[in-house]
């Protein structure tokens, strides 16, 4: 991808990000993203259709990380898994905050837990002797308690490094120990 397309379409991200974190998602419009992002609104209609579009890339962008992280080695590795989601957390840590506090936002959310669950059932088909519907349960439950714990966590109004670090132990454990269970 050339460069200046790269940095343009950054630079819609970032405006829409901000954006987010002062407007619900139906009230921000192309005007005031492309007002943000410092282009024309003609320059917006050249990489984008709608501000959903933006929106579907940052939704691509994650998966292709989680899978990244899954991907790093060649077996999965929990503690690298969770290390990746929680660094991840941390490199955009006001927009998952934001998010995590507005339940305007909760589809994102729910994309955010679906992703995950779709990656460790991949994950999970390879190595399981378990059935369909039962992976299919145990990976979605995990994903949705490590995406509430992690959101529960940008919730607090202290959140600290060092307890997200700790937050992170504990989704370790726990489970290692539901996983060790099947």
């Amino acid at each position: 991808m050339d460069r200046r397309v790269k940095k343009t379409k950054r630079a819609i991200q970032t405006a829409l990000i901000t954006l987010l974190q002062k407007h619900i998602f139906t009230e921000i419009t192309v005007s005031e993203l492309a007002r943000t992002a410092d282009i024309d609104r003609k320059t917006f209609y050249l990489h984008y259709h709608s501000i959903n579009d933006v929106l579907d890339e940052f939704e691509a962008e994650l998966t292709q990380q989680v899978s990244d992280i899954i991907n790093a080695s060649d077996r999965f590795n929990l503690d690298s898994f969770i290390d990746g989601l929680t660094h991840m957390m941390l490199e955009k840590i006001d927009i998952f905050a934001h998010i995590s506090k507005n339940n305007d936002y909760s589809f994102l959310l729910d994309d955010c837990k679906n992703i995950l669950a779709e990656a460790l059932l991949k994950e999970s088909k390879t190595e399981s002797t378990l059935g369909r519907e039962e992976l299919d349960f145990i990976t979605h439950f995990i994903a949705y308690g490590v995406v509430d714990t992690y959101k529960n966590w940008l919730k607090t109004p202290t959140r600290s490094e060092i307890e997200l670090k700790k937050t992170s132990l504990h989704i370790k454990k726990l489970v290692s120990k539901l996983i060790q269970t099947y």
